[in-house]
């Protein structure tokens, strides 16, 4: 037999009780206790194991059902050991209590049922352009695995590949495998070109075994073979929108389904041919067993002995039993997504999914409690795209939807009250061929508490932004550059209360301002300008670098902080627009930004500056001219490059990074300092051959840290922005210091106090 392509890696890894911690560390940069949330809703593939928990797949992880245990879920991501977390294939070996993962991206996850792993990473190393694992079947004491490669044949016992096949016949080179079927020594496949079978007497590495079923046999061409199963000993296949039975060497169609179906997977049980679509499961012999509502899609189904578990796509998975539906979900974000986050007054995350049709509505994290506001949850909410979301200091929330308007959540007593503002209650217009297509941009609450965003309506007749008063009325601003420009979408308030909008990609007029100067209701005193690349209030050396903006922020110092598609700036002097009616812009780019687009940007409790790009994170020191530290997979657990939104808790330092494959959180020293000292040091005693770090904690701004021996000798020193700041435990010559008592003397260089306290360092 052929060996494939290198050696299994394998690496052994215990779920239960791990301790995970990552630390980059640059100065006094630390991020540590990273956690990772994501969906866990969309199931792809599933198992039972020899205990009858079920082992669910999803885009998000691993969940494992146990119904006999309090518990119920036992949740695994990256943070748990995983090495991907799409999964798209599970099967359960009940004898040797093994259960095989399968991931889009080509991994294959070994676990036991006590929750050891070993990975295997063969097919990630072959570099096939499509590794994705659509089906691992086991036999005798093998496993046929197969994917976006073909076939390939893994030693269970030596966990060793032995053959890998790659041409099935006549059909291309690498043809995907979709499905796996063994009878009577012939194993059959479902692939994207027809069904091709062996008998695994033969050399299956050979093309020349292997039988081919195409057009030529009564398959519709280039419909690939969804699923395959046999009933009453007859081969079925789904293909289409068609359900075929193999009589001789001829599949003749035995089943239409509607156009709007998708079929998902076929099974035999209890002598019944069941076949799964997009929102049913039928039997050939009865017909629809009618167990979903519209719009509850399904992945497919599998049997548990006489039980039926669904494959659902935004529900988890649902048990059929006894004529009885029971929805089995783990508590969770409903979309991996997060395009927009934002912290409210208590602290709780609220984010948004996504626009055009794609949008899973918005989410609350509370306490580690997840709330999802979809409009099957939350009905007033009337839509899912849901792509912008702000808070205000009154607790109210501001979900920006793409087509429904704006959405004002306000949390009471009984739940949730929820308001929809759109053409009907408000100056909000929408698109010159649809009024009441109401596209809200970002929301930004100035002191006086107004909220304000943008009515987005291409070229057409409008408002270009509003105001939320508190009163609970409206006030509407026209575009005064050019008034049926409404292409903006983001927005930033700066410390002189001028509204800054940025342009969308798709409409680049420039960057707008606006300033009412303090009188909402007297538009005659109102400021309002734009800037474009071409702008004569700039010079040739400091202008924005494109006339579309991806985000805007407004830091410590009063500067304007403007994202691109393919860099970074920073207005300088924003307030320049009230004393001068042509003011000179001061603007300067950010040369280690360049070609990076940015999608979002946080200013933190220390004024650095985090950059959310499609290639991880920058953090800026306050004035931009220098890189505290960048942040991706390789040097963290960041699960994707493509970071779209943060935001950072100034009271705990908790950083929250949204990407497209689910939230990131990791704790930060970026805390806000207190006003008076309160010094505290942990853990203790010290150990630093034990311990990554020592948390000082409990400064006041600017504070000069120093440690000292008992005797006073001076062992290191450093100055410190924040609340917090770290020692590794070495001296100023980076060795580290004796068992004893260490003295903290903190001062502030910048207002008055001083504070001490001890360190106790013991180096067992």
């Amino acid at each position: 037999m052929v060996k494939i392509l290198i050696n299994s890696v394998k690496l052994m890894t215990m779920f239960i009780g791990i301790s995970f911690c990552y630390n980059i560390s640059l100065a006094q940069f630390k991020l540590d206790n990273w956690k990772i949330y994501s969906s866990l809703y969309d199931v792809r593939a599933a198992a039972v194991d020899s205990k009858g928990r079920i082992w669910a797949g999803t885009t998000g992880g691993l969940f494992v059902y146990d119904s006999s245990n309090i518990q119920r879920f036992h949740e695994f991501r990256n943070t748990e050991g995983l090495l991907s977390m799409v999964f798209t294939a599970v099967s359960a070996d009940t004898l040797n209590k093994v259960v095989y993962l399968g991931t889009y991206d080509g991994y294959i996850e070994i676990m036991d049922e006590n929750f050891h792993i070993t990975h295997i990473t063969d097919i990630v190393s072959a570099g096939f352009p499509n590794p994705i694992i659509n089906d691992i079947y086991l036999h005798d004491s093998l496993a046929y695995i197969g994917g976006g490669f073909g076939l390939a044949v893994f030693d269970l016992k030596q966990q060793v590949f032995v053959e890998t096949v790659t041409k099935l016949g006549s059909f291309q080179q690498k043809t995907p495998v979709k499905q796996i079927l063994i009878k009577d020594n012939n194993i059959w496949l479902a692939t994207e070109s027809g069904i091709a079978v062996a008998n695994l007497n033969s050399q299956i590495i050979d093309p020349q075994v292997w039988k081919n079923y195409n057009s030529a046999n009564g398959l519709i061409a280039q419909q690939p073979i969804i699923s395959i199963c046999f009933h009453n000993n007859s081969l079925y296949a789904a293909a289409g929108l068609n359900l075929y039975e193999l009589v001789g060497d001829t599949f003749r169609i035995v089943r239409e389904i509607a156009d709007y179906e998708n079929f998902a997977k076929l099974s035999d049980n209890n002598n019944k041919l069941y076949y799964s679509t997009k929102f049913d499961v039928y039997t050939l012999e009865d017909g629809p067993l009618q167990l979903f509502k519209q719009n509850q899609y399904m992945n497919g189904h599998i049997f548990s002995d006489t039980t039926m578990i669904l494959l659902c796509q935004t529900e988890g998975i649902k048990i059929y039993q006894d004529n009885e539906l029971r929805v089995i979900k783990p508590n969770s974000p409903a979309s991996n997504l997060f395009l927009s986050m934002d912290l409210d007054e208590k602290g709780n995350l609220w984010s948004a999914t996504d626009y055009e049709n794609r949008g899973k509505g918005f989410t609350k994290l509370s306490n580690g409690i997840w709330t999802n506001f979809t409009k099957v949850t939350y009905p007033e909410i009337l839509d899912d795209n849901y792509y912008k979301i702000a808070s205000d200091k009154n607790g109210k929330i501001f979900a920006s939807n793409w087509g429904k308007g704006l959405c004002i959540v306000e949390e009471v007593d009984t739940g949730y009250v929820i308001k929809i503002i759109n053409n009907t209650n408000s100056p909000l217009i929408g698109i010159s061929t649809d009024v009441s297509w109401i596209i809200t941009g970002e929301c930004s609450a100035d002191s006086r508490g107004n909220v304000w965003f943008s009515d987005w309506g291409r070229i057409s007749p409008g408002p270009s932004f509003l105001s939320y008063k508190n009163d609970g009325t409206f006030s509407d601003f026209i575009n005064c550059y050019s008034p049926t420009q409404r292409g903006f979408i983001s927005l930033a308030i700066d410390q002189s209360g001028t509204k800054w909008f940025g342009s969308s990609p798709f409409e680049p007029h420039g960057l707008l301002y606006f300033n009412e100067r303090n009188t909402i209701d007297d538009k005659s005193d109102d400021i309002c300008g734009i800037i474009t690349v071409s702008s004569e209030t700039t010079s040739t050396t400091s202008k924005l670098l494109e006339n579309a903006q991806t985000a805007l922020a407004v830091d410590q110092f009063g500067a304007l902080w403007i994202g691109y598609e393919s860099g970074l700036s920073v207005l300088f002097n924003p307030s320049v627009i009230l004393s001068s009616s042509k003011p000179l812009f001061s603007i300067r780019k950010v040369n280690m930004l360049s070609s990076q687009r940015v999608n979002d940007i946080f200013i933190d409790a220390l004024n650095n500056k985090w950059i959310a790009t499609n290639n991880g994170i920058w953090v800026l020191n306050p004035d931009g001219t220098e890189t505290i530290a960048t942040i991706n997979k390789n040097n963290s657990p960041l699960i994707d490059d493509g970071v779209y939104s943060i935001v950072i808790d100034s009271e705990t330092g908790t950083a929250f990074f949204g990407t497209k494959k689910g939230l990131c959180t990791a704790r930060s020293l970026s805390v806000k300092p207190l006003e008076n000292y309160n010094i505290s040091c942990y853990p203790q005693p010290f150990n630093p051959n034990v311990d990554d770090y020592l948390v000082i904690d409990g400064l006041i701004a600017d504070s000069e840290v120093k440690i000292l021996t008992i005797d006073g000798v001076l062992v290191k020193s450093f100055t410190v922005t924040g609340r917090k700041t770290i020692w590794d435990g070495t001296d100023t010559k980076g060795n580290l210091v004796s068992n004893g008592i260490y003295m903290i003397i903190a001062s502030s260089v910048t207002a008055d106090g001083n504070s001490v306290g001890k360190i106790a360092v013991i180096r067992k």
